[in-house]
């Protein structure tokens, strides 16, 4: 449940630079994505998560902004973008692509993704990594196909598997926000703004935004064997106490990328780290990206 909060200065002053809202059509569906421009920096896209959208990264893009010129997108499916009536990682990572060439952004740019959204980003990496600067994946492991197919089941217990219910009023749906995986969370004031715009009304009443089939019409792509051929620095971010991180993911992890990669675990952080401990990922955001 999503409570009422005190908020603290910092996000205060964070929500109230407003970002552009922007659409690109990829492949017959629109794409819509926030833009904090800055003119003549580096370019840096953020990608949510599973089930999320962009506005995810609506306390965190305005600080990035302070170095880079940031936008961050709604994959298809999910926000205020299309409905599919199929998905692949590949076609994320076209998205993703997509707004490099809207943004008109050089060789300079860098991608952050989280979670799910890692995977297209990992794909636009493989293709077209000489054309970046670098991709830092947020707590997104990449498992055994043993573990993977563990974490299959509990994912399709947990959701976003089950069809969507209907609310009565904006309020209701909003009662019923909760984040998967499952994890405490001490940051109400950030809950409620992201679960604000996760909802929207259609004639049956107040819905999620996100495409309740979207894993069902999900093509899979298999990137363990690719990430050798990473032609773009690299780095991984996770959250100390995350449930889907451990010691022996990290190990799986570093012999399938590159050599020399860094991993950087954030303290007192589950999985949904800009929720748990904000300033503390754009601190490790910031100094991956400083010497790129």
């Amino acid at each position: 449940m999503v409570k009422e909060a005190t908020t603290p200065s910092w996000f205060d002053r964070a929500i109230r630079d407003k970002p552009e809202e922007c659409w690109v059509t990829v492949n017959n569906s629109r794409i819509h994505y926030l833009s904090w421009r800055r003119e003549h920096l580096p370019g840096m896209i953020l990608v949510h998560g599973g089930g999320a959208h962009a506005h995810w990264w609506d306390h965190i893009a305005p600080i990035l902004a302070q170095k880079a010129s940031v936008v961050a997108i709604d994959l298809s499916g999910m926000g205020d973008s299309d409905y599919r009536d199929e998905y692949s990682f590949e076609q994320y990572g076209q998205e993703i692509m997509a707004i490099v060439e809207a943004e008109n952004f050089d060789e300079r740019v860098i991608l952050v993704a989280h979670s799910f959204g890692a995977n297209g980003m990992l794909l636009a990496a493989l293709s077209f990594g000489t054309r970046l600067s670098g991709i830092i994946v947020v707590d997104s492991p990449i498992m055994s196909p043993q573990a993977e197919k563990k974490f299959r089941e509990f994912r399709e217990k947990q959701g976003p598997f089950r069809p969507k219910r209907y609310y009565p009023d904006k309020n209701a749906i909003i009662a019923r926000f909760r984040l998967i995986p499952p994890q405490p969370c001490e940051n109400e004031y950030i809950l409620a703004h992201i679960a604000q715009h996760s909802v929207r009304e259609e004639l049956g009443g107040w819905t999620w935004k996100f495409d309740d089939r979207m894993y069902h019409k999900l093509k899979p792509t298999d990137v363990r064997p690719l990430l050798k051929g990473l032609q773009c620095r690299s780095g991984v971010i996770y959250g100390e106490h995350s449930a889907l991180f451990g010691n022996s993911i990290i190990d799986y992890m570093r012999d399938l990328y590159p050599d020399g990669i860094p991993f950087v675990g954030i303290p007192a952080a589950h999985h949904h780290i800009m929720l748990d401990q904000p300033l503390a990922l754009i601190s490790a955001i910031k100094t991956m990206s400083a010497c790129w």
